[in-house]
């Protein structure tokens, strides 16, 4: 049976990270038509992550969230940049790089900076028809509009 949804590419900043390695697991487990990009500073600790989990949906790419460039790079042929690091300080950039390269943006940061950093650009995310969720998984309910968003991307949802 041929799959009726395209791939989604889904880019994990801190994707080989404490929170961002089972956020990893659980989608390559039950989202096979997702592909997902482990991100972080370090390319040899996302691709020795990679290796480990040892799934052809799963690569790796180094990304320091506070060069502007290296979002920029990483953010291209992305559909969304799920934030599970903690990089609150960086949030400004990040955001701005997501808006730029028109792909959506989630994170699972509980911060006052990073809200006053995504509050500064929201009329642009608003403008541009994006789709920017913050603190996911913090607050209940949050986690059903990341299954909503990604729905599309399953065979099947339980």
């Amino acid at each position: 049976m041929k799959d009726t949804f395209p791939k989604k590419r889904l880019l994990i900043l801190g994707g080989y990270g404490n929170t961002g390695r089972h956020i990893v697991g659980l989608l390559l487990r039950f989202a096979p038509n997702l592909h997902i990009i482990v991100a972080g500073r370090s390319q040899e600790k996302a691709e020795a992550f990679v290796k480990e989990v040892d799934n052809a949906q799963a690569s790796a790419n180094a990304v320091d969230a506070s060069n502007p460039d290296d979002l920029k790079n990483a953010f291209q042929d992305v559909d969304l940049v799920l934030v599970a690091s903690s990089t609150a300080a960086h949030t400004k950039l990040v955001a701005e790089a997501a808006l730029n390269a028109g792909i959506d943006y989630l994170d699972i940061i509980y911060s006052d900076t990073k809200l006053k950093a995504l509050r500064s650009i929201e009329e642009d995310v608003n403008n541009a028809g994006l789709c920017f969720i913050t603190e996911c998984g913090f607050h209940p309910g949050l986690p059903s509009a990341v299954v909503r968003y990604l729905a599309p991307s399953f065979g099947r949802i339980e």
